[in-house]
């Protein structure tokens, strides 16, 4: 991820994704009624970092995936 600039105590970052994860991202923001890209990768993110029970939180994004 290259830095970009800052707004409002978020950073803004340009990322190179495959087209399948770009078209994964896509459908997920449809799915969840989301805005933009980046809240899709907050969730997704979210999930990941907070469950203490790493099986748990794999098991999330597999089922995400």
């Amino acid at each position: 991820m290259a830095l970009m600039g800052k707004n409002k105590g978020n950073k803004t970052v340009t990322v190179q994704l495959s087209d399948e994860t770009a078209a994964m991202i896509d459908r997920k923001l449809k799915q969840w009624s989301l805005k933009s890209r980046s809240e899709v990768i907050e969730q997704v993110l979210g999930w990941y970092v907070q469950p203490s029970d790493t099986k748990v939180a794999r098991r999330r994004i597999t089922e995400l995936l």
